[in-house]
């Protein structure tokens, strides 16, 4: 019986993650470069559905976000957001750049220019489900991925 039905919510991070300690503390230690102000090295997290990718992943930037004040973070669902454009508006929307751009007439090079031309608080980016991106937009393959810049 379910006695919360709020873990079933895509948004829910559990306080604790049982059985994937490893996985967790690789994460963590890649990331902890955003600890000190640097950039942490991109990480793609891959496997079968249901073993806890999306889970362990906002588990972990959310410890991240506990020790670091000024860190930002964005979620993007590639099931809702499939395609580039949408995709790229919500990365840039996590960092409030989206003031002047126009879905109807933007080009996305605009896009991944502003993206790369941050300068602000580490910005740390999962791409969940991002293997649909490629499957409607040619991108690359991957499960689940973490990013951080």
């Amino acid at each position: 019986m379910i006695t919360d039905a709020r873990v079933l919510q895509p948004e829910f991070i559990p306080q604790e993650v049982k059985h994937r300690d490893a996985e967790v503390n690789h994460l963590s230690s890649v990331l902890r470069p955003i600890l000190d102000g640097q950039s942490a090295d991109p990480v793609f997290l891959h496997g079968p559905s249901g073993v806890g990718k999306t889970c362990i992943a906002q588990f972990t930037v959310e410890r991240l976000r506990e020790n670091v004040v000024d860190v930002n973070h964005q979620y993007v669902n590639c099931w809702e957001d499939h395609n580039r454009f949408k995709t790229l508006y919500s990365l840039l929307d996590g960092i409030n750049q989206t003031i002047d751009i126009h879905r109807q007439s933007t080009p996305k090079d605009l896009l991944l220019d502003r993206l790369r031309d941050y300068e602000g608080p580490p910005y740390v980016v999962i791409l969940d489900e991002v293997d649909q991106l490629r499957t409607r937009a040619s991108c690359t393959n991957y499960t689940a991925s973490l990013a951080s810049r």
